[in-house]
């Protein structure tokens, strides 16, 4: 569970080096979370929307190395002190829909 001001969860996984900047804009559109990237394909952003338990949250993804991602989530609302694991769940699931749109498979639901 994410906690500070505004909370958040932030993790690094690895990655095929040969994993394609087009794999994380599709899983972000899949996801159905709205998103934008940089041109170099190293930066995207993606929103997940409200919904009851949650103000909405903030998604950033980082190719920090040709084999390392960074993602973080972070609750929208900033005076959101606690998430209650929604950010822990958004990263998570969206690094097993990454691995699964790579292989081309259907995207696990957490």
């Amino acid at each position: 569970m994410g906690m500070g001001f505004p909370a958040s969860y932030q993790e690094d996984f690895m990655v095929p080096p040969t994993l394609h900047p087009n794999v994380i804009w599709q899983t972000l559109q899949m996801l159905g979370w709205a998103g934008a990237g940089t041109p170099d394909g190293l930066h995207f952003t993606g929103s997940v929307s409200m919904s009851f338990g949650s103000w909405g949250e903030k998604l950033t993804i980082v190719r920090v190395a040709p084999d390392r991602l960074t993602v973080r989530s972070e609750c929208s609302m900033p005076t959101q002190v606690f998430d209650w694991g929604k950010n822990d769940k958004n990263v998570r699931q969206f690094y097993m829909a990454l691995i699964a749109v790579s292989q081309g498979q259907p995207i696990p639901r957490l």
